[in-house]
């Protein structure tokens, strides 16, 4: 740093300096451009020794530097320069750690302890619990978000418990082949009026929802449950007196867990069965007039012969002296004309239908 401040500084100067510090500075002016490098050695009474060449901003002249210093004083700066790194990297050091054992007095501890409350409000279920956290840093702002999230979900729960209970449907909660939930609705589809939900069913097998008939179509239906698209069948049910439409939804991220939605049908098939049935009567009848109306047709045709028969056979009767065997054929006529009137009043009553 000498050697580049003294192109700055003049003779008088740099022999200042000299007097107020431990190096020995001399500076000459000489003639020439300067050279390119500076060097260093061990001069005579053990000093150290470097030198330089300074330009001068003129091409004829540079500016020729030498310093000197007792090399026992450079050993000592050197020692002093490395005990002073030795200080800076253990405050370094000791900041950290202090640094450390705060975050982890402030924050670490706290986040610990936030974990530890969450857990127990997975394990104990989220019905009235929060986690507590005095403060007023990110930590506790965390605590309150959480808390206000746990609130709304409760809220959201009380308001889904609320639904099941009151479902008219069945509803099942199903677990690897095992009912582990069911609301009043099933209770009351399984022959047990006014049960406690989930109390009786509980541990169930899920075969008891259906009769035997349906059971290897329900246990088909949960086996599939993993596919993710909803699946319904009807079967009656365990006591075979109502007919059931059965849905089966799986429940998100919860593998092996499947809710069966069951609903009384039997009213409504009931009803089908009643339409249907009115329906054949309605076409049984149509049919019934339509051949009414054929066959009254083919009686008037029929009846329109016979009446020309008969006339002729009268008139032939007059002139003719085969009066008798005319007259055998005029009765037979009429009795022909007594038959088609039957299928005429059939054709009436079916068109007053």
């Amino acid at each position: 740093g000498y050697l580049i401040m003294a192109r700055y500084l003049d003779a008088e100067t740099v022999g200042q300096l000299a007097d107020q510090t431990v190096l020995n500075l001399s500076a000459v002016v000489a003639a020439g451009p300067p050279s390119a490098s500076f060097s260093s050695r061990t001069g005579p009474d053990d000093t150290l020794i470097a030198s330089g060449d300074l330009s001068t901003g003129e091409q004829d002249r540079h500016v020729t530097v030498n310093v000197s210093i007792d090399t026992e004083i450079a050993r000592a700066g050197t020692r002093v320069g490395r005990w002073m790194l030795f200080i800076s990297v253990g405050v370094a050091l000791g900041s950290g750690i202090v640094i450390f054992l705060l975050l982890q007095w402030l924050v670490v501890r706290r986040l610990r302890r936030l974990s530890t409350e969450l857990a127990g409000v997975a394990r104990a279920g989220v019905q009235g619990r929060r986690v507590t956290m005095q403060g007023r840093d990110e930590i506790s702002e965390l605590a309150g978000d959480i808390n206000s999230t746990l609130a709304s979900l409760e809220e959201a729960m009380g308001r889904y418990e609320t639904l099941v209970e009151s479902a008219a449907d069945a509803i099942y909660v199903v677990e690897d082949g095992h009912i582990v939930f069911a609301n009043p609705a099933a209770h009351q589809l399984g022959g047990e009026p006014g049960g406690e939900a989930g109390s009786e069913l509980a541990g169930s097998p899920a075969t008891v929802i259906v009769s035997a008939a349906g059971r290897d179509g329900l246990l088909r239906a949960l086996g599939a449950h993993e596919s993710g698209a909803p699946l319904r069948m009807e079967a009656d049910s365990a006591d075979s007196t109502r007919r059931l439409d059965l849905a089966f939804v799986p429940v998100a991220r919860q593998p092996g867990v499947t809710q069966i939605i069951a609903r009384d049908i039997t009213e409504l098939r009931s009803q089908e069965e009643a339409r249907r049935e009115f329906n054949r009567n309605v076409l049984e009848s149509q049919r019934l007039e339509s051949l009414g109306l054929f066959a009254g047709g083919i009686a008037h045709d029929f009846n329109n012969i016979l009446t020309a028969i008969v006339g002729n056979a009268a008139l032939a009767r007059i002139d003719d002296d085969r009066a008798e065997a005319i007259e055998a054929i005029e009765s037979a006529a009429y009795h022909a004309a007594d038959l088609t009137r039957q299928p005429r009043l059939h054709a009436a009553k079916g068109r007053q239908f």
